[in-house]
């Protein structure tokens, strides 16, 4: 449905959200983004502004697995489903994804 105006998004807003099978997490939801368009540019950054047009890409299927080493990382750390992560890091693409494999 488009937004064009306050009525478009009081219609919007007239159905709960809990009545609309969104997925359950924001993992769940690039999850299921990467299964329908595993190629599709998820994230795309570029340093300078200058360069604007010479951007560094991810596809849904490279962030996931990305995310994905990241969990796995925090979790073989004792992270748990429950705990709290804080990340005081600059605003880039690796923020999202620390854990690289060697």
């Amino acid at each position: 449905m488009a937004v064009r105006n306050l009525a478009d998004i009081s219609a919007i807003e007239q159905t709960p959200l809990s009545h609309r099978h969104l997925p359950a997490s924001t993992y769940a939801t690039l999850h299921a983004a990467m299964q329908r368009m595993p190629d599709a540019p998820a994230l795309s950054f570029f340093l300078e502004a200058q360069s604007c047009r010479d951007t560094h890409d991810w596809s849904y299927a490279q962030l996931f697995a990305d995310i994905t080493r990241t969990a796995n990382a925090l979790h073989d750390l004792g992270v748990r489903s429950q705990d709290v992560v804080a990340f005081v890091l600059p605003n880039l693409p690796e923020t999202l994804t620390q854990y690289r494999s060697k």
